[in-house]
């Protein structure tokens, strides 16, 4: 809605963006997963929760396989170090994530922004573990 005030346009700013949704299909099956029932979100306990690997992930029903159990809500477990074992991105975009190098070395930053594939030097991943979302972003 626009507003005019003294003969000056005023253009409200936009509204802030819906968060972009992850695309769980690019997780990888050795990456620690916290299934839970929607309901629950806010208490999300032992009882509750489930956590172990995504086995499979529903596109059209929005559901999630962990260990064995359909839930309608997940996230990736944070502060969990992770062997990286393949030459490819085992994290899809938007997922903050902390590394170790071959070199001792550590890097933040957003999942997509890493050189996940084996050179043989200092600066390969050997674990990571993720730490939360990038802004803008949800599970």
């Amino acid at each position: 809605m626009e507003v005019v005030i003294d003969g000056i346009e005023y253009v409200p700013k936009e509204q802030k963006e819906e968060p972009r949704q992850i695309d769980w299909n690019k997780v990888a099956s050795h990456v620690p997963v916290r299934g839970y029932m929607e309901e629950y979100e806010r208490e999300c306990t032992a009882a509750t929760g489930v956590t172990g690997f995504l086995e499979e992930y529903d596109d059209e029903s929005k559901m999630f396989l962990v260990s064995g159990r359909w839930k309608s809500a997940a996230h990736l477990r944070t502060g969990l170090w992770v062997p990286h074992i393949s030459d490819e991105c085992p994290l899809p975009d938007g997922v903050m994530v902390e590394a170790v190098l071959r070199d001792g070395g550590e890097i933040s930053r957003p999942a997509e922004l890493f050189r996940w594939s084996f050179t043989g030097t200092g600066g390969d991943i050997i674990r990571f573990r993720v730490t939360g979302l990038a802004e803008g972003w949800r599970w």
